[in-house]
């Protein structure tokens, strides 16, 4: 729905301004939040480990995001502290090749989230996709094994 802004004074007393400008607010607040959340390519990726700790990486930056011990199914698990350190373009490069890696290795995956398995999720313009690796399987022991070594680095 579209509204001119040179509406007379009584046609707007007519209109509910709460069921017009509200709907309008939301709207103009989710796309301010993801522009926000999303590089200039606007592609996003996140990997959930097997214990749903979440790591989220754009072109900028690489951001870790624990469970706590509320969110845990045993209730007592912590996956530490956040952490958002800025990532150089070879570090950067060399995330997205081993997901990639991870997602061409089809052997790899598995239909449905389980206990300690992996989760590849990508969110870009075109649209998100998501991998779900198996809990023992090479590419999720590589791509935590990365995002653990960078974090540490820096």
């Amino acid at each position: 729905m579209f509204i001119k802004m040179d509406l007379s004074n009584k046609i707007l007393k007519k209109i509910k301004m709460k069921t017009v400008l509200y709907p309008l607010i939301i709207i103009n607040l989710i796309f301010l939040s993801m522009s926000n959340c999303k590089t200039k390519d606007n592609i996003r990726y996140l990997y959930s480990d097997g214990s749903n700790n979440t790591y989220i990486v754009n072109k900028l930056e690489l951001e870790y995001k624990p469970i706590t011990p509320k969110e845990s199914s045993s209730g007592e698990y912590s996956g530490g502290q956040p952490k958002t350190i800025k990532l150089t373009q070879t570090e950067y490069d060399k995330i997205v090749n081993i997901i990639n890696k991870a997602i061409e290795n089809k052997s790899m995956h598995i239909d449905q989230r389980v206990m300690m398995s992996g989760l590849i999720s990508i969110e870009s313009k075109s649209g998100n996709q998501s991998y779900i690796l198996g809990a023992r399987s090479q590419s999720k022991a590589e791509i935590e094994a990365m995002l653990k070594e960078i974090l540490k680095i820096k």
